[in-house]
C-alpha cells in the first residue's frame, strides 16, 4: 500500500520546501564565554572557532570588535570583574551575522594590544589606561599546593606567582601586538549597522556574579587564599579551588575574609555537584547555611538565600523555592541576581501548573532586564506558559519576538518553530502554521516527534480544503513512521479523506486500526448494534469509540441514531466515573472533549459533570456548568439538590450574594431533606464571610440539628469557633474548638495538620482568656502531632511564653533553650532574649 512513500517523501520536501535544507549543523560559529581581568586590564573572548573578526577603538572610552558569521547562546559565562576599568559590554547583531560587541570604560584608554591564541581560540585584548594607578606589592607570598591522585604536587594558579611593582599598563611582551585591524583575510564593514537589533551580553544577572561580588571586595586584595581561589575559578577548577578554602578555613579558624572563603567555597562545592549529583544537594544547602550563619549582615548574603532557593527548586521542594526566594525579593532589593531568580521562580510555578504566577515572574525577568539573555529564556518560557494556558495568540507573539531578537535561538532551542506553528494552526491561520512547522522539520529532521509535525502540517492542507496535498502528506507519514502515533492520525485522516468512490480503500484502511467490520456490507448497522450493546453491557468506552470510528467512516449515515447512543453511552460513563468518585478523570476527559459535548442536550450529563468540577474545586467551571444544566432542565422538573448545588458552587466560587440566594430557596422548600445540613452550613459560612457572626451561628446550630456524620460535625464546630471568635466570645471559641477535637481525635487516620491547626487555636484562645497553663497545654499537644511540613517553632515560642506568663520559668527556659539549639536565626535571637529576660528578673529576685 506504502511502496512509493520514499518518491513522495522527496518531492513533497522539495515542493514544500523549494528544495533548500538547513541543519542545525550549518549554524556559524559561537561565542562561549567572556574573561574579564584587571592584572593587566583587558578581556578575552572564547569560541568554538575561529571566525572573521575586526577591532577598532571608536573613542577615548570605547573599543568596537567586530564577529562575523558568529550567534550568540542563550547563556555566555562570564568570569572575573575587569573592575575598575571596564563598566558595560553591550551588541549590536547585524541581519547579515556579524555582531558588533562594544566594551565601554571607565577612564580614557590610550593602548589597545589584542592576539588570536589558535589553541583556545580565544581573542585576548589588552586595555592600557591613559591614567595608570600602581599595584600595590604585597608583603608576602604564599604558594600552595596540592597533591592528586599521583601523589604528585600540583601547579599553583597564575596569580601566586613571584609578582613585582608593575603597573597595570606597562606590560610589555611580544605575546600583545598593536591594535589588530583585520583578524582575517576577509574584511568586516563596521560603521554601517543599519537595521541592527540591539542585544545585550549577559554579565551579571545570576548567581555567578558571586564571583565577582567577591573579587571586588577588599579581601580578595588582601587574603591570598581568595586570591588563589578565584584565579583556580577563573580556570573553572573548582574543586582546586574548594581545597585551597577548606584547608585555610580547617588551618586557621580566625582566618581574614572568613565570611568571604564560606561564600566561595560552597559556591565551588555548588558549581561541582549540583548539575551531576543531587545526592550532594543536602550538603551544598547546609554549606550556604554555614555561611549565612556566619555573618547576618554579610553583603553576600543574597548570594547564599539564592543558591538554597536553586538548590530546593531542583529537588522538587517547591514551597522552599518559593520561600527562600521571597526572602531574597523582601529583603535585598538590590541583588544583581534578581532576573534569573525570577526566571527560577517562574519555572517552579510553571511546573505547579500555577500559570498566572509563573507569567507574572517571566514578565518581571523582561521588566528587570529587557535585553538580556535571562529575558530571553523568559520570553521563551512565556510562550509555553501561554501555550499551556491554551493562549494562543500571547505564545505565538512571544516566541515571534524572541525569533525577531535572535533568528539563531531557532537552532537553540528546537521547538520554538514547532510552538509558533501549532500556536498560529489553532488559532485557523493555517498557512502560516504550515511555515513554521516546514521549517522545524527541515531544520531538524531528526526529531522523534517528526510524525506529528509531519501530520500536523498535513492538517494545515486539509483544513484548507486542499485534499490532494494533504494525503500527499498523509501518505508521507505512514511509509515513514510505522507504528506511532501520528501514523494511527494520518491513516484516520486519509480513510476521512476518501470519497464515496474509494470506499474499498476506505475500508482497507480502516482495517488497519480496527479489522472487525471493514469489509461487510452491512458494516454500518452492525457498528451501531454492536455500541448499542456495548453500552447496555456497561462497555462504555467501547460504545463511544465504536461510536466515533463509525462518525468517520460514514459521516452522513444513520446521525441520529448515532448521536442517541453516544449521548446515551457517554452519560453511563460519566455516572459511573461519578460513582467511583473519579473527579479528575471527569474533568480531564471534559475538557478534552468539550466540542462533544456541543451536541448533548440531556441535563443529566452536565450535571453530572458540574458535581465532578465542585468535587474538584474548581468552582466557576462547576457554577457555569450547574447554570447550563439548570438552562437545559428549563421548565420540566429539576432535581431539587440542583438548586443546592447551584448555591454550593456559587458559594465556593465566591459569589456569595447569588450563592445565598439559592441556599434559601433550596431550604425554603427542603429543610428536612438530605442536603439541609450542607445547605445551612454553606450559608452559614457565607455570613460567616459578612461577618454576620450571630446569623452564622444560627445556621450553623440548625446544621448541627440535622446531622449525625462525625465529619460534618467537627467541621461545624470548627466554623462556629470563628464565629464566636469575631464575636470575642472566646470561652464560646474554647468550647467550640474542644467539641472539634473530641471528634477529630477519634479518627486516628485524620491528616494531622488539621489537629496541629485546631490545637494551636485552642492555645492562643486560652491566652487570651488569660488562662496560660491550658495554653502551654493546647501548644504542647499541637507540636506533638506536627508534621515535617510543618515549622512549628512559632508554637514552640508561644509555648514558652505561656510557661512564662503562667510563672512556670523552669519550663519556659527548657523550651527556649531548645529553640536557641535549633537553626532559625530569627527565633533564637528571640528566645536569647526571652531567657535574658527570666535569668534577669531572676538575679533581681535574689538581691
Amino acid at each position: 500500500m506504502f511502496k512509493k512513500s520514499k518518491v513522495i517523501f522527496i518531492s513533497v520536501l522539495m515542493l514544500l520546501s523549494g528544495g533548500l535544507f538547513v541543519s542545525a549543523a550549518q549554524a556559524a560559529v559561537q561565542l562561549e564565554s567572556i574573561r574579564l581581568f584587571n592584572g593587566p586590564y583587558g578581556l578575552s573572548f572564547t569560541l568554538n572557532g575561529k571566525p572573521p573578526y575586526r577591532i577598532h577603538q571608536t573613542g577615548k572610552r570605547e573599543i568596537m570588535i567586530a564577529f562575523r558569521d558568529i550567534t550568540l547562546p542563550s547563556r555566555i559565562r562570564k568570569i572575573g570583574s575587569g573592575a575598575p576599568l571596564i563598566r558595560k559590554i553591550s551588541a549590536k547583531m547585524r541581519p547579515d551575522g556579524t555582531i558588533i560587541i562594544y566594551v565601554t570604560t571607565t577612564m580614557d584608554v590610550k593602548n589597545v594590544r589584542t592576539q588570536w591564541m589558535s589553541a583556545r581560540n580565544t581573542l585576548e585584548i589588552v586595555l592600557q589606561p591613559a591614567v595608570v594607578y600602581a599595584k600595590k606589592s604585597k608583603k608576602s607570598m604564599k604558594y600552595l599546593t596540592k597533591k592528586g591522585a599521583s601523589g604528585k604536587p600540583g601547579i599553583g594558579p597564575r596569580s601566586m606567582a613571584k609578582k613585582t611593582d608593575i603597573a597595570p599598563g606597562d606590560i610589555k611582551s611580544s605575546r600583545f601586538t598593536k591594535t589588530a585591524r583585520k583578524g582575517n583575510a576577509e574584511s568586516i564593514r563596521y560603521k554601517s549597522v543599519k537595521g541592527a537589533k540591539p542585544v545585550e551580553l549577559e554579565l551579571d544577572g545570576g548567581l555567578d556574579d558571586l564571583l565577582g561580588a567577591v573579587a571586588g571586595m577588599q579581601c580578595a586584595k588582601d587574603s591570598n587564599t581568595i586570591e588563589s581561589a578565584l584565579s583556580y575559578c577563573e580556570k573553572e577548577m573548582w574543586q582546586d579551588a574548594a581545597y585551597i578554602l577548606s584547608s585555610d578555613l580547617e588551618s586557621n579558624p580566625d582566618m581574614e575574609c572568613r565570611d568571604s572563603a564560606l561564600y566561595l567555597k560552597a559556591f565551588c562545592e555548588f558549581q561541582t555537584y549540583f548539575k551531576i549529583d543531587k545526592t550532594k544537594h543536602v550538603t551544598l544547602t547546609e554549606l550556604f547555611n554555614d555561611a549565612l550563619i556566619n555573618d547576618l549582615k554579610s553583603p553576600l548574603r543574597a548570594y547564599g538565600l539564592a543558591a538554597i532557593a536553586k538548590i530546593y527548586a531542583d529537588m522538587g521542594s517547591t514551597g522552599g523555592a518559593i520561600a527562600y526566594t521571597d526572602l531574597i525579593l523582601q529583603n535585598h532589593k538590590n541583588y544583581s541576581g534578581k532576573p534569573e531568580l525570577l526566571l527560577d521562580l517562574g519555572r517552579v510555578y510553571k511546573n505547579k501548573n500555577k500559570l498566572d504566577k509563573a507569567r507574572a515572574s517571566f514578565l518581571e525577568v523582561i521588566k528587570v532586564r529587557p535585553k538580556t539573555a535571562y529575558a530571553m529564556d523568559a520570553r521563551i518560557d512565556l510562550g509555553k506558559t501561554a501555550y499551556a494556558a491554551k493562549n494562543w495568540d500571547e505564545s505565538q507573539r512571544f516566541f515571534s519576538e524572541v525569533v525577531r531578537l535572535n533568528p539563531h535561538a531557532v537552532f537553540e532551542h528546537q521547538d520554538i518553530l514547532e510552538f509558533i506553528g501549532n500556536s498560529h494552526y489553532q488559532q485557523e491561520e493555517y498557512t502560516d502554521a504550515r511555515k513554521a512547522l516546514i521549517k522545524s522539520y527541515n531544520f531538524f529532521p531528526e526529531k522523534t516527534n517528526g510524525d506529528l509535525i509531519l501530520t500536523r502540517i498535513a492538517d494545515t492542507y486539509k483544513d484548507q480544503d486542499n485534499s490532494e496535498k494533504a494525503a500527499m502528506m498523509y501518505y508521507l507519514v505512514t511509509g515513514k513512521y510505522p507504528s506511532t502515533d501520528g501514523f494511527v492520525i494520518s491513516t484516520m485522516r486519509l480513510a476521512a479523506l476518501k470519497g464515496k468512490s474509494e470506499m474499498k480503500q476506505k475500508n482497507d484502511l480502516f482495517d488497519m486500526v480496527i479489522s472487525d467490520y471493514g469489509d461487510h456490507t452491512m458494516a454500518k448497522f452492525a457498528m451501531l448494534k454492536l455500541a448499542d450493546l456495548q453500552n447496555k453491557i456497561t462497555q462504555h468506552e467501547k460504545s463511544i469509540a465504536t461510536i466515533a470510528e463509525f462518525k468517520i467512516r460514514f459521516p452522513k449515515a444513520l446521525a441520529n441514531e448515532a448521536a442517541v447512543i453516544k449521548q446515551s453511552a457517554y452519560r453511563a460513563l460519566y455516572e459511573l466515573y461519578l460513582k467511583k468518585k473519579e473527579y479528575t478523570r471527569i474533568m480531564t476527559r471534559y475538557e478534552r472533549e468539550k466540542e462533544i459535548f456541543e451536541e448533548f442536550k440531556d441535563p443529566a450529563i452536565f450535571f453530572t459533570v458540574s458535581k465532578a468540577f465542585l468535587h474538584g474545586h474548581l468552582y466557576d467551571k462547576a457554577s457555569e456548568l450547574l447554570a447550563r444544566t439548570d438552562l437545559l432542565y428549563g421548565r420540566r422538573d429539576k432535581p431539587a439538590e440542583l438548586t443546592y448545588y447551584l448555591g454550593l458552587a456559587s458559594q465556593k466560587a465566591g459569589k456569595n450574594e447569588l450563592a445565598e440566594k439559592h441556599l434559601t430557596a433550596y431550604l425554603r422548600k427542603n429543610r428536612n431533606k438530605s442536603k439541609a445540613s450542607e445547605a445551612y452550613f454553606s450559608r452559614g459560612i457565607i455570613y460567616l464571610a459578612a461577618k454576620q457572626y450571630k446569623r452564622a451561628n444560627k445556621d450553623f446550630e440548625s446544621a448541627l440539628k440535622r446531622t449525625k456524620k462525625n465529619n460534618s460535625r467537627a467541621e461545624i464546630y470548627l466554623s462556629m469557633s470563628k464565629a464566636y471568635k469575631g464575636r470575642k466570645e472566646y470561652s464560646m471559641v474554647a468550647e467550640s474548638l474542644i467539641k472539634h477535637l473530641e471528634i477529630v481525635n477519634l479518627d486516628k487516620t485524620r491528616y494531622n495538620e488539621d489537629i496541629y491547626l485546631a490545637y494551636r487555636e485552642l492555645g492562643g484562645t486560652y491566652i487570651q482568656l488569660n488562662s496560660y497553663i491550658k495554653a502551654a497545654e493546647a501548644f504542647s499537644s499541637a507540636l506533638e502531632i506536627a508534621s515535617n511540613d510543618v515549622n512549628p517553632v512559632d508554637v514552640r515560642f508561644s509555648l514558652g511564653e505561656s510557661y512564662q506568663k503562667g510563672n512556670k520559668m523552669d519550663m519556659a527556659l527548657r523550651v527556649y533553650k531548645k529553640i536557641i539549639d535549633s537553626d532559625d536565626p530569627f527565633w533564637k535571637k528571640l528566645a536569647e532574649e526571652k531567657v535574658r529576660g527570666i535569668e534577669l528578673e531572676a538575679k533581681l529576685r535574689q538581691s
